[in-house]
């Protein structure tokens, strides 16, 4: 998300302090909404990283979620957007099987 154009464009701009209002909801494969997070960083330059716990674990094999997020920057604007993850544990399983470690 932060090196998107549209992110750089709209909420980098260093002009003084605002409040940024993050928001992410995480879905499941049928919709349903597994977590959530809203916070509201004040008094901030809008540059930088900051983390923010969401409260709930995903565990592998747990299934493909949707996170849809914003970003609010008072004054200047919305971003929103969706990202597909899958939290199949597989690649972890193989990654160190002779077949991907280049053994015959």
């Amino acid at each position: 998300m932060a090196d998107s154009q549209g992110v750089k464009k709209v909420l980098t701009t260093k002009d003084g302090k605002q409040v940024l209002v993050l928001h992410a909801v995480l879905r499941d494969a049928r919709r349903t909404e597994v977590a959530q997070v809203h916070q509201e960083l004040k008094n901030r330059p809008a540059t930088g990283r900051t983390k923010i716990p969401g409260g709930k674990r995903i565990a592998c094999d747990t299934g493909k979620y949707t996170v849809q997020w914003s970003v609010t920057r008072t004054g200047y604007g919305t971003l929103t957007g969706s990202l597909p993850w899958d939290s199949s544990c597989e690649q972890w399983r193989t990654a160190f099987t002779p077949k991907n470690q280049g053994a015959s």
